[in-house]
């Protein structure tokens, strides 16, 4: 269905634009890719809106999306599949931030800490399929390190700041970075687990 809607939204691109016939493939799977990241994001959406967690949604694809395009970590092997672990990890930050909320303050700032130290030290995490140039394996590697400290110390400052008018920034920052980190040791564990079986 994905791949579908893809091809024809290349034939469209085609139509209207002068554009050479040798990049079609590029085309493609850039309008796959583009699509599945609209739908799990339209899906976040809906359901943080439904659960009165609209805020939460939005802070997760901010955080979570922008962390994974620099410091990566494991990948579905399809979209649907994709999709589906997306909305799963979602559901999981969400869940696991209403529950650390309650705890306090202390338990969030260790998790955030910890994952922001896991990320630091594991990014980037290639991606097998689509392997990095050295230059570009530098460029992740620093930028996300750059980027995690920074989403991690803009939440403590905004949950201080936004504390007094009943806005929870922390836990839904907070569980979002633990989700990267999360996903770095699991695509860890995977790609030791298949050299070992090699």
């Amino acid at each position: 269905m994905l791949h579908t809607c893809a091809v024809g939204f290349t034939r469209i691109l085609y139509r209207h634009c002068h554009l050479p016939a040798s990049h079609a493939a590029i085309y493609i799977y850039g309008s796959e890719l583009l699509f599945s990241t609209a739908l799990a994001t339209f899906s976040i959406l809906l359901t943080s809106f439904l659960a009165g967690r609209l805020f939460a949604g939005i802070l997760f694809i901010l955080i979570f999306v922008s962390l994974r395009v620099f410091v990566g970590g494991y990948h579905a092997s399809t979209y649907r599949n994709c999709f589906l672990l997306t909305n799963v990890v979602f559901l999981a930050a969400l869940t696991a931030s209403i529950l650390l909320d309650k705890l306090g303050g202390s338990i969030l700032t260790l998790g955030l800490i910890l994952s922001i130290c896991i990320i630091w030290m594991l990014a980037p995490i290639c991606n097998p399929h689509h392997p990095l140039s050295k230059e570009s394996y530098q460029k992740n590697k620093s930028v996300g390190r750059v980027l995690v400290c920074i989403e991690g110390m803009a939440s403590v400052v905004a949950d201080l700041l936004l504390s007094q008018t009943g806005i929870a920034v922390l836990p839904i920052a907070s569980t979002s970075i633990i989700a990267v980190a999360v996903m770095m040791i699991i695509s860890k564990i995977s790609e030791r687990r298949g050299a070992g079986l090699g």
